[in-house]
């Protein structure tokens, strides 16, 4: 178990690449466990309440929802250098974002927003991360909720519009 201090840190995603298992931590921390000796070797500070996390072009990207405070969301994504272990940046998305996914080119992340407890579903927007230049380089307002990405589009379900399973390419935004 990943404990600072006697305290569970509240594990939420993992990922892998070259040797090492990543864990975003609710506690607002990323854990290194490096998969030959299973030991944690080292965290880093991310934002709050970190709850994906991906790793594309030699960095990883952590969405920060700030999903224990729902009133008042984080709105980040830190950007995380594989080589140094350190964030070297954080974008600024929309409130709430949650699961995070790569391409190979992009990364694409699920801002759910503030729950509307009168329609009873998010307003949800998916936002692509450019890998090179670290930025924000299209915001798609589709009803989206969770996705995976096969063959260059994206597959994605939402509670609104009656809960449908749609399909977006992400190669010309179309779905």
């Amino acid at each position: 178990t990943l404990n600072r201090n006697g305290n569970s840190s509240q594990p939420r995603r993992m990922t892998a690449s070259g040797g090492f298992v990543y864990v975003c931590c609710f506690d607002g921390t990323v854990t290194r466990i490096d998969t030959l000796t299973m030991m944690a070797d080292a965290t880093v500070r991310v934002g709050r309440n970190p709850d994906g996390i991906c790793c594309a072009a030699g960095k990883l990207y952590v969405s920060n929802s700030g999903g224990l405070d729902p009133q008042h969301p984080d709105n980040t994504v830190s950007v995380i250098d594989l080589n140094t272990f350190t964030e070297t940046r954080r974008i600024t998305v929309r409130s709430n974002p949650g699961n995070i996914y790569t391409d190979g080119t992009g990364v694409y992340v699920v801002s759910r927003g503030i729950f509307d407890y009168g329609t009873m579903d998010y307003d949800s927007r998916l936002h692509r991360i450019d890998t090179e230049t670290d930025q924000v380089t299209a915001t798609f307002r589709i009803p989206i909720l969770n996705m995976d990405i096969v063959d260059g589009k994206a597959w994605f379900y939402g509670y609104g519009a009656g809960g449908t399973i749609q399909i977006r390419d992400l190669a010309t935004g179309q779905g």
